[in-house]
């Protein structure tokens, strides 16, 4: 492998954005559970309040989310040669593979939180030397805070190849992701802000838009008006995200790992 090679981010961004038509017809069923239980399981918890219906819920979204980065990976990576690695009509599927993104994202979870309380407890003790109040540490506070969260974001990063990399080489993989964003984090966090800049700022203008419209449904004496609002919002901004954003994310962490493999086989 050569050492200064690096994947091509603008590559990475066409094929996701040329993949999207073959990832919809590969993983659009499983997309439109995901994104229905994400918009009608809070309604049915407000309406039956429950803890036991919210982890329900919760545990619900989060099989739908593996079913359908299983079905978009599996388009992505594999193409036409999809179904033979298990995909399943429109998206569903649930087999080994699925079985793999749980573990190996539980295990990685499991690994970011250590660092963060590692990281934690590095900001408590310089606190405690520098007799610094940890509630009342103003700017020393906010810096080792802006420092800990670049930290996390860094490695989270790192772990960006996590899902492509259990798919591609159809075995658990878990900290050996971090050897493929070797030198490619860079390009990985610019290809990440490319794709997500956009739906934050269509979804802080949307809002910023609407929220006087909703304050004044709030004001009236007719609730389901609000709930209708909010409703509509919520499920369109939720629908560009699982229908489109989670899609092209897939697609270019996908490409960025095609690239990587081949560069390190070189």
């Amino acid at each position: 492998m050569r050492r200064s090679a690096s994947f091509s981010v603008t590559k990475a961004l066409s094929a996701a954005i040329a993949g999207l038509p073959a990832v919809w017809g590969g993983a659009g069923l499983a997309l439109l559970l995901l994104w229905a239980t994400a918009v009608g399981g809070p309604l049915l918890v407000l309406q039956h309040p429950s803890a036991w219906l919210c982890l329900a819920l919760v545990a619900l979204v989060a099989i739908f989310k593996v079913i359908s980065l299983g079905a978009l990976y599996r388009t992505a990576l594999f193409g036409k040669e999809a179904r033979k690695e298990g995909l399943g009509p429109l998206g569903l599927q649930f087999g080994l593979p699925e079985v793999r993104l749980i573990v190996a994202s539980l295990l990685v979870l499991l690994f970011v939180a250590f660092i963060a309380a590692a990281i934690a407890i590095v900001l408590m003790v310089g606190f405690r030397m520098n007799d610094v109040d940890p509630l009342h540490a103003g700017p020393w506070g906010l810096a080792g805070a802006a420092i800990a969260q670049l930290l996390l974001l860094f490695v989270l990063v790192k772990f960006s190849l996590l899902h492509a990399a259990n798919i591609a080489q159809r075995k658990l993989v878990t900290l050996n992701a971090l050897g493929l964003t070797s030198g490619q984090a860079g390009k990985l966090f610019f290809g990440i802000v490319v794709l997500s800049l956009p739906f934050a700022l269509l979804c802080a203008g949307v809002v910023h838009q609407f929220a006087p419209e909703i304050r004044l449904a709030q004001a009236l004496p007719y609730p389901w008006l609000n709930q209708r609002m909010s409703l509509v919002l919520y499920g369109g901004l939720l629908l560009l995200q699982v229908g489109v954003l989670l899609p092209l994310l897939t697609g270019f962490f996908a490409s960025a790992y095609r690239q990587i493999e081949r560069l390190r086989a070189e």
